[in-house]
């Protein structure tokens, strides 16, 4: 391997020698040809010279039209307007790239003898421009029109560029599994023709996927075969990439630490290429990751900066992404004047992209902030927008927060019912995540361990063979008794062998399903967390069930006359009333022991002498229901039940209600 290394690095300034020369020779080709010829020489030229300097070769172009423009009817002219609107789309410009794609398809379509080659970049750029839109039908239909062309003509550089693109448009639609047999078609002629920086970006792609369907392990051993070809070819551009890549997969694994470690040797790297729009990403990524450990002051630092270095640019900048970050930020800080300023500015930026997803995060973002403040009826109508888009994003975690945000939403508004379902459905939708991860986890281990196994049995084989060879060997050269002797010995340091790597691979596997069990333990307590919560809710749905079944109950014996008052007191008297034993309430109880078994026996240790009346206020207190919902639900009175709270939180020795509340809520 190092000899390898050593001579792709002893080939590289030849490389670049020979590269230059070539551009050398093209440029006095162009300077020296006419006609229709200075045309073609001109076209090789930019494509050579963009290799080097994009903006140069932009430059030489748009010189060339401008002093030629009454020629440009010529059908010669479509692969220089095909070659512009490259340049154009590399620098993001998609409005002009689309303006020079029209020019050049009234030469290459109109052609009678039409250019399959041309064709096949003409269609390919057009579907790229299309992904970048998020119009990804119609990229996929330009897709497959560019991979027709691209097949006839037999360029297999367009053919893999083709399949690459295909590959990601996949990725953009969710469809990450599916991307990776368009990404490996593209793996495979790449190797072919041997252009390491773009194996290294397929590598990265297939990482990406991998990464996108939760499979962790592989998508690191494909990010590990990119890093050594970036580096082997000096290809900042592409480690940068890459770098940037691991950076976000460690931040979904929440080493926050790792990831910014990754981030900023991308960002140092993406200063020393001049490349602004690059920058600003890395920064986006590094406030992202202060997001998340909570350090908001930092975040803000980084995010402001990365806003400064989109504004004003054209193409696809994502300014929105970052704005709306700035706004958490913000809302952490308690600003929430700027926080909604950013929101709307990022929610408008959405919108006009057609970014869904962006579009629910910020609905997301407005609720949290809205519920902060205490405008529970705004938090609940961007709740249910951001529902509303999940639904037609139609994908599990985006369904998943738009519920669990909903349900937080109605839990602060007390319609716990409410609360409850959409609850119900966050879990479902967190389950299948769980599911879909622990299944890939498991297939994962499965085929490790068959892969162990043929490898064993093609060593076992292998070492077979050469042991039969020494025999032969043996047998020539030296006596029986001395062949017999050491047959022996090898046999001896076979069977050890053979008992090693039996034994270590039994370890190997013992030490896989540990750990798999550890994974389903873990993923076991979460659901138990998950089906505590639910209790919870069940238990204060109840509760308020009882309070509204009192104060009706209440109501009736208000409305009926003195002579009609004895016969309805002996009816209500078989349910009601608390000085014969109350059903209802003795149902609440038992729900209640199911759920905080230990509240009652644990707060009659901490303070004793509670008479039983103060304990039933205070199992309600720890339900966080209001004095109103505790009078009806133990029949006394609004004040009667205020008084015995008061008395209650001067016998614990608190301040208010409200230290007993969050006091009794915490046991």
């Amino acid at each position: 391997m190092r000899w390898i290394l050593l001579l792709v690095t002893l080939t590289i300034p030849d490389h670049l020698v020979a590269q230059e020369t070539d551009i050398s020779q093209l440029e006095e080709r162009f300077e020296t040809a006419t006609g229709t010829e200075r045309l073609e020489a001109l076209d090789d030229y930019v494509t050579a010279l963009k290799t080097q300097d994009r903006s140069a070769a932009a430059s030489l172009l748009t010189d060339f039209f401008a002093a030629h423009v009454a020629d440009t009817n010529d059908q010669q002219w479509g692969r220089l307007f095909l070659t512009m609107a490259m340049l154009k789309y590399e620098a993001r410009e998609y409005e002009r790239c689309m303006t020079y794609l029209d020019s050049a398809s009234m030469s290459l379509e109109a052609s009678s003898a039409q250019d399959a080659e041309a064709l096949g970049r003409y269609y390919n750029t057009r579907g790229s421009v299309f992904q970048r839109r998020k119009s990804l039908d119609s990229s996929a239909f330009y897709y497959d029109k560019a991979l027709l062309h691209a097949e006839q003509s037999k360029n297999k550089e367009l053919v893999a560029s083709v399949y690459n693109n295909l590959g990601t448009n996949h990725w953009y639609k969710g469809e990450y599994r599916e991307a990776i047999l368009p990404y490996s078609e593209a793996l495979f002629i790449r190797q072919q023709l041997g252009d390491t920086s773009k194996i290294a970006d397929i590598y990265r792609n297939i990482g990406l996927a991998y990464r996108s369907m939760g499979d962790y392990s592989l998508s690191i051993e494909q990010y590990e075969l990119a890093l050594p070809l970036y580096e082997s070819v000096d290809n900042k551009r592409g480690l940068a990439n890459l770098l940037n890549s691991l950076g976000v997969l460690y931040k979904e694994l929440s080493d926050f630490d790792q990831a910014l470690r990754f981030h900023e040797r991308s960002l140092a790297i993406r200063k020393s290429l001049k490349d602004s729009l690059a920058w600003s990403v890395s920064l986006d990524n590094i406030g992202s990751a202060y997001i998340e450990k909570g350090d908001f002051g930092r975040a803000l630092d980084a995010l402001l900066i990365s806003e400064q270095l989109k504004l004003g640019r054209e193409g696809d900048v994502r300014v929105y992404n970052t704005l709306s970050n700035i706004g958490v930020c913000y809302d952490k800080l308690e600003d929430h004047r700027r926080a909604v300023s950013y929101f709307d500015r990022a929610l408008e930026g959405a919108l006009a992209f057609g970014d869904e997803r962006a579009i629910a995060m910020v609905y997301n973002n407005l609720n949290l902030l809205y519920r902060d403040e205490g405008k529970l009826q705004a938090a609940l109508d961007y709740g249910q927008k951001s529902l509303e888009l999940s639904k037609r994003i139609d994908t599990p975690d985006a369904l998943a927060t738009a519920h669990l945000y909903l349900s937080k939403t109605y839990k602060s508004l007390g319609r716990f019912s409410d609360a409850l379902a959409h609850y119900e459905d966050y879990s479902t939708y967190q389950l299948e995540l769980f599911d879909e991860n622990a299944a890939s986890e498991r297939s994962r281990l499965l085929l490790k361990y068959d892969f162990e196994q043929q490898t064993n049995n093609m060593l076992r084989q292998e070492q077979e063979l050469q042991n039969a060879n020494k025999e032969s060997e043996f047998l020539r050269e030296r006596q029986l008794i001395l062949i017999g002797l050491v047959v022996a010995l090898l046999v001896i340091m076979s069977l050890l062998v053979f008992i090693f790597r039996s034994r270590f691979s039994k370890i190997q596997l013992e030490k896989e399903v540990i750990d798999q069990r550890s994974r389903m333990l873990e993923l076991s307590k979460q659901n138990l967390d998950q089906e505590l919560k639910l209790k919870e809710l069940r238990l204060t749905s109840f509760a308020e069930q009882l309070s509204r079944q009192n104060e009706l109950l209440d109501d009736l014996r208000k409305e009926q006359s003195a002579d009609q008052q004895q016969s309805l007191n002996d009816l209500l008297g078989k349910i009601d009333g608390r000085s014969k034993p109350d059903m209802s309430w003795q149902a609440f109880r038992l729900e209640f022991d199911k759920v905080h078994g230990d509240f009652i026996p644990r707060l009659s240790q901490i303070h004793q002498g509670l008479t039983s009346n103060e304990l039933d206020i205070c199992i309600l207190l720890k339900l966080n229901l209001t004095n109103k919902d505790i009078a009806s639900i133990l029949g006394s009175s609004y004040e009667s039940v205020k008084k015995s709270v008061q008395r209650l939180y001067k016998k614990l020795e608190m301040e208010n209600a409200d230290e007993l509340r969050s006091y009794l809520i915490s046991i």
